[in-house]
């Protein structure tokens, strides 16, 4: 193999690793808001009022999601 292949795949494996971390730690920070909107779904769906409200999912600081 060249050498301009072996810094090419080398390059490439570590941008494939930062990006697997750089989504470990979002998906470490951001669990417990995904536990709270799915455990907010599961009771929304039986009750059969699918609106989502962030503040009865216990969600601080989601404006966006209120507009």
């Amino acid at each position: 193999m060249h050498r301009q292949n072996k810094i090419a795949w080398a390059l490439g494996d570590l941008g494939v690793g930062l990006m697997a971390w750089v989504n470990i730690i979002a998906i470490l920070l951001l669990g417990n808001v995904t536990l709270k909107v799915w455990k907010d779904y599961k009771l929304k769906k039986k009750s059969g009022n699918m609106y989502f409200n962030s503040k009865e999912a216990g969600i601080k600081n989601a404006d966006f999601w209120e507009k």
